[in-house]
């Protein structure tokens, strides 16, 4: 492994170069940049975090690899196509755009993360919940995706009329007992555009609980159904044009209220949250006409309360964006990799994971890690005659009538095995 540091105007970059490795890689956890110990240097925790949500992209990519190749090849090749790997239960899915991920990452009791990391040119109006409970959302009424100007990574634009996500009613939403609600918003106007404009909404489960913007001052607005002393605003505004982090938590005693990580305002509150089959949406609440008219980042929903600590830590963490690019690879008659020349070897692909952060001032950090996945376990073709006399020699890409009898069925490379031999 060699590692190159480079300090210019604009950008830190390390290149992490590790060429083709034989064996089993293990799956990291998707929180693994939380892991770390702490350094000295803010900017060595950083590329420690860096390096390791590399590193677990590429373990990621490997095992999509290994169980189904095709989700690996088929990809559209180039710098210009990025994708990540999320987690949905049991199984790793390819998404095309470039993920999100925070340094103070806090999955206890997350039932519900909307992270809207998907890209621009995705044509599918779905947006993945990355908390493990399969609450995937529905893009519904033109909501635009936002690749810049956005708080982690990408995020969604809302026009104030008539946008909203639905992300469903799934059992690990319905949540009676203690509940936090989490986002990042940049209001345009605190005005609903919508029917009803008292309010515009950031995330609604109408009848069991929502965070609200109110449109006539800009605090933020709490509810939750059957709990006495609900329905309250916070004693801040929201500010208009900039990137606010809000935060609503209801722990059986109190409902508190966090602006930017501070807790803004603490009111007395009993009683168990009232269940409503109704659906999860973000940004507007179509029966009631309230729709939010600016942009929205990074939802979540845990069934606990979070401390004012993990609140904090939330909104201080430093966001990280990571993705990987795919590209052919070519061989010599030596069966080595060329940069130019040879011929394409259909069971190996080049990707090139990236990790960024925000740096001091304009600077940049950067990680890259190169790595060449290969194609081991399902079969390119079978073979059940090898009788058929004189045929192809050299690597094969297509299945042929017959091959050639007389040459060793073997790859320098390593990159084929042939089994039952």
């Amino acid at each position: 492994m060699r590692r190159f540091w480079r300090d210019i105007k604009g950008q830190s970059l390390i290149e992490v170069l590790i060429g083709l490795a034989i064996g089993a890689v293990l799956i990291g956890a998707a929180s693994l940049g939380v892991t770390f110990m702490l350094r000295s240097s803010a900017a060595s925790q950083n590329v420690q975090i860096g390096t390791g949500l590399a590193q677990d992209l590429v373990d990621k990519a490997r095992s999509v690899s290994a169980a189904k190749w095709q989700d690996i090849y088929h990809l559209t090749k180039g710098t210009s196509t990025s994708y990540f790997v999320n987690a949905f239960g049991t199984q790793l899915v390819v998404v095309e755009g470039q993920e999100g991920v925070i340094s103070n990452e806090n999955t206890n009791g997350l039932v519900g993360y909307w992270k809207f990391d998907e890209a621009t040119s995705t044509a599918t109006t779905t947006t993945f919940d990355a908390s493990g409970k399969s609450n995937h959302g529905t893009l519904t009424s033109g909501v635009s995706r936002a690749t810049s100007t956005c708080k982690v990574s990408y995020c969604l634009d809302f026009d104030g009329v008539d946008d909203y996500v639905d992300s469903g009613s799934g059992s690990s939403l319905d949540i009676t007992q203690n509940v936090t609600l989490v986002s990042w918003v940049k209001l345009d106007t605190y005005t609903s555009g919508g029917t009803n404009t008292d309010r515009a909404s950031i995330v609604q489960k109408t009848g069991q609980y929502y965070m609200t913007v109110n449109s006539a001052n800009g605090t933020l607005d709490a509810f939750f159904g059957g709990v006495t002393g609900s329905h309250t605003p916070s004693n801040s505004t929201v500010s208009l044009n900039q990137w606010m982090h809000t935060a609503i938590t209801y722990d059986g005693a109190n409902i508190k209220w966090y602006i930017d990580g501070v807790l803004d305002k603490t009111s007395a509150a009993t009683g168990t949250i009232t269940s409503d089959p109704r659906s999860v949406r973000i940004g507007g609440e179509p029966a009631f006409g309230r729709f939010l008219n600016g942009s929205i980042d990074e939802v979540r929903v845990y069934n606990r309360a979070l401390s004012a600590d993990e609140i904090q830590r939330l909104w201080n963490s430093v966001p990280f964006t990571h993705y990987f690019n795919v590209g052919n690879v070519n061989r010599d008659t030596n069966g080595n990799i060329v940069s130019s020349g040879g011929n394409e070897d259909p069971s190996t692909q080049k990707i090139t994971v990236t990790v960024q952060w925000p740096g001091s001032g304009s600077n940049v950090g950067q990680i890259q890690i190169v790595d060449y996945l290969t194609r081991w376990q399902n079969q390119v073709f079978q073979q059940s005659d090898w009788l058929g006399g004189s045929g192809q020699i050299g690597p094969i890409t297509l299945p042929n009538s017959k091959y050639d009898s007389a040459t060793s069925v073997s790859n320098p490379a390593g990159s084929i095995r042939i089994q039952g031999l």
